[in-house]
């Protein structure tokens, strides 16, 4: 049980930073389309 919680807690982290990246990914291309 305890493997399986800091498991998910290091793929959340790793899901947030892939989350943001693609964030400010989107933003850019965003203000790409709006020119």
């Amino acid at each position: 049980m305890t493997l399986r919680y800091a498991n998910s807690g290091h793929l959340s982290r790793v899901q947030f930073k892939a989350k943001d990246k693609i964030t400010k990914e989107v933003g850019q291309v965003r203000k790409q389309c709006k020119r």
